[in-house]
């Protein structure tokens, strides 16, 4: 497809869901179905794109349903995937005798779209009022209109499902800032750092702010003795959160550490290390990555907070996430 045809199909599909929200005021199903249209609009530059490697993923996936265990090779234990729980979602469908290869792809494909939802929740979350859904369908299609985000999707690898279970752990958290819920997002957390090992930093961010927000909260309520029930519940909410985290984390962690024997997968020590030469790779990434996605735009972001109708709270836990 010509780059001007996409345009104009992304650009129509882009109207055709802001007036379908505007009429039948089912924002969230405008986003799904035009964050998905313009996704398969992609479809014909990006759909038969696979990462290569995804086949890294594919061959352990394959070997695990086959009954080899998760190695490269029979016999041979070596982690040389990064993304767990991508993987034992592969085998499973490869078990239940899908191609894994086309599972990869759609199952990708599938939770892009689901994070364009998950996307417009998050837009209604951070903004008061009822301009929060409108902003929610113009993120959720900004992010099916990106390049990148679309390449990605079929690609085959854990990516989409990472921001998924990102993005789902966000919202959970945000709405457990009032107090009143109980703190499930450590659950998510655990998954997100299941799937890529990377993840901890996130999940370290919001064990942070988890912490700060009942800090808070009990600070609020006024003076009280070390004994009152309100620092008892703030810190069974901490306690619980952490619990969360650690049920499905530190059972996966034993495990791999007594499989492979190394804190961290093989590919890291393979392609990423720690000496000087890799830090200035990685801050070239950055500022390449930057250049082309326009990461300037983040410096507006604390002039929107302070002149908009945002939420200080969740916004200021997103833009943490961001910077992280």
């Amino acid at each position: 497809m010509a780059f001007p045809w996409l345009v104009v199909g992304a650009l129509g599909s882009a109207a055709i869901a802001g007036a379908v929200g505007r009429l039948t005021r089912q924002y969230a199903l405008a986003a799904l179905a035009g964050g998905t249209a313009i996704l398969y609009i992609h479809g014909w530059l990006y759909f038969h794109y696979t990462s290569d490697d995804a086949y890294i993923s594919y061959r352990y996936a394959r070997n695990l349903a086959d009954g080899a265990g998760l190695v490269w090779n029979p016999g041979q234990h070596v982690e040389g995937y990064s993304n767990f729980s991508w993987v034992l979602t592969l085998a499973g469908l490869h078990k239940l005798g899908a191609d894994i290869v086309l599972s990869g792809r759609w199952l990708g494909f599938a939770l892009a779209a689901a994070s364009g939802v998950l996307t417009y929740v998050l837009a209604t979350r951070m903004l008061d009022g009822g301009a929060s859904r409108a902003a929610g369908l113009v993120a959720a299609l900004l992010l099916a209109a990106s390049g990148t985000w679309a390449a990605w999707a079929p690609a085959g690898m854990e990516i989409p499902l990472f921001a998924t279970l990102v993005l789902g752990a966000v919202i959970l958290h945000i709405e457990e800032q009032r107090g009143d819920l109980i703190p499930l997002s450590g659950l998510i957390w655990s998954l997100v750092a299941i799937t890529r090992p990377d993840g901890v930093v996130l999940v370290a961010v919001s064990g942070v702010f988890k912490l700060g927000e009942s800090s808070v909260r009990w600070r609020r309520g006024g003076d009280a003795s070390p004994g009152d029930d309100r620092l008892v519940d703030e810190v069974s909410r901490v306690a619980i959160w952490v619990a969360g985290f650690a049920v499905l984390f530190l059972p996966y962690f034993a495990w791999r550490y007594h499989e492979y024997g190394w804190l961290l997968p093989n590919t890291f020590y393979a392609k990423v290390g720690a000496n000087s030469d890799q830090y200035q790779r990685g801050l070239n990434y950055l500022l390449t990555f930057s250049q082309e996605h326009a990461a300037w735009l983040l410096l507006v972001a604390p002039l929107s907070v302070a002149l908009t109708s945002i939420r200080r709270a969740p916004a200021l836990y997103v833009l943490a996430l961001v910077v992280a």
